[in-house]
């Protein structure tokens, strides 16, 4: 049979993050997810992947399928190009563990199974028990200033728990709550000023569902996320709230090696005109910088960086939209460090990068635990380019002790591109940096 090259696969490794993006990147993070799940070191290096970017190999084993659909963010194997010739049952047996439990036999039996649980044994009558809840779904027939108020709120909190610990534990339930709004916006009974109050407050928190989503490493969910989210705020004419969720969709494009669509997001934003406070003009210099920087446009990319320091020091907070309220000097700082990141990573800028993510580093506070792990992972990382292996090995300490609480994709993406910084370097200090990284990212795979 002619071997037919594996496309999926091929563009599915080129769309993440430079640094993470080569096969033998790709070979080391599946690696630790095999490992993570099963103990093994599996045997898997970039002639590997070669092999199956090739199609010489088809159907890789199931640990190592189920680790690559989890390192992509796919749910199937066709997503990424995998294929069997083998005939599998249409229809396999469902084990008797998983037998439902209707509600009457859960009125019932409610004592035996109860017992059952009680002992740890309740999966031999009912696994699948939580299958058969069916969420209330109801909206209330109309809605109101105060209702719209508690949808502003509880975004609030899921916000405060993303910069703390990450999207990957919360962003299900902000995504409930997001299809919940949905309905009620297109049920219930709202007066015309009170639509556009909640189209508003929808959009926001679509914006956030959205940014957990991308943290998390479902960009295909981010996106949609984000367009719906974009929709709501254009009803609403929330111009600031559109400016958030395109910033939010051109960081997730440059991050995924798209900086061209990146720029051109930022171009809608920049229609805007006048409508912004000062700090979230910072914010759109800021991420303007990121995409012209990983183009590898120097000039550019310090233009807007100096925009956005000018503004910064012109803003006045009484003017900006709640949502801006992260917007401190330590992220301005790690903003701008991030714009100079992949410069720096070739010999440019670098000074002033790691300056800038020295300084971010530290000013934040204990409220962005992630966005400070961020700041010293890249920090560390230039620091291993700039060959100052001990003050890397010092910066990343915090960092490895704070990933088993922070579940961010990101995060540890930055870290597999700390370790593939420090090979080949010599010397015991970069030996034990690769293994302490290498252990972590085992641990939280």
């Amino acid at each position: 049979m002619r071997k037919v090259r594996n496309e999926r696969l091929t563009a599915a490794r080129l769309a993440l993050a430079p640094g993470i993006n080569t096969q033998q990147a790709v070979a080391e993070a599946i690696s630790d997810l095999v490992h993570a799940a099963t103990g093994k070191h599996p045997p898997i290096d970039a002639d590997y992947i070669s092999k199956l970017e090739r199609g010489e190999i088809t159907w890789p084993g199931a640990d190592y399928r189920t680790a690559f659909r989890r390192h992509f963010g796919v749910s199937t194997d066709a997503d990424l190009g995998f294929y069997s010739s083998r005939t599998s049952p249409a229809h396999p047996p469902t084990p008797s563990s998983e037998l439902a439990v209707d509600d009457g036999a859960l009125t019932r039996d409610l004592v035996p199974l109860a017992s059952l649980a009680s002992f740890g044994a309740l999966q031999t009558r009912a696994g699948n028990i939580l299958s058969g809840i069916r969420p209330d779904t109801t909206v209330p027939d109309r809605v109101g200033h105060d209702d719209v108020q508690h949808i502003n709120q509880t975004t609030d909190l899921f916000e405060h728990w993303d910069f703390l610990v990450g999207g990957g534990l919360n962003r299900n339930a902000v995504i409930a709550q997001l299809q919940w709004t949905r309905q009620l916006h297109q049920t219930s009974s709202i007066t015309p000023q009170v639509r556009r109050a909640l189209q508003s407050a929808i959009a926001r928190l679509g914006e956030v569902a959205g940014w957990m989503s991308f943290d998390a490493g479902d960009n295909a969910t981010a996106r949609r996320c984000w367009l719906f989210a974009l929709d709501m705020a254009a009803e609403a004419d929330d111009w600031p709230t559109r400016v958030n969720i395109l910033m939010d969709m051109a960081r997730q494009a440059t991050y995924t090696n798209r900086p061209n669509d990146g720029l051109n997001l930022m171009r809608l934003a920049n229609s805007a005109g006048d409508q912004l406070s000062a700090t979230v003009q910072t914010a759109v210099h800021v991420v303007t910088a990121r995409a012209h920087g990983a183009l590898g446009h120097r000039t550019d990319c310090l233009r807007h960086i100096g925009q956005a320091e000018t503004l910064f020091g012109h803003r006045d907070t009484a003017q900006d939209p709640p949502w801006i309220w992260y917007y401190t000097a330590a992220q301005l700082a790690g903003d701008c460090g991030h714009a100079l990141f992949d410069l720096a990573m070739h010999g440019q800028c670098l000074d002033r990068a790691i300056s800038l993510f020295d300084a971010s580093s530290r000013l934040h506070g204990p409220e962005a635990a992630r966005s400070h792990a961020f700041d010293l992972t890249k920090l560390a990382t230039l620091q291993l380019l700039h060959g100052d292996l001990d003050e890397a090995a010092t910066t990343i300490g915090p960092v490895l002790e704070a990933v088993p609480r922070i579940r961010s994709r990101r995060l540890t993406d930055d870290l597999r591109v700390l370790r593939n910084a420090s090979t080949g370097r010599p010397g015991p200090q970069a030996e034990l940096l690769r293994r302490r990284v290498g252990a972590i990212l085992r641990t939280s795979a």
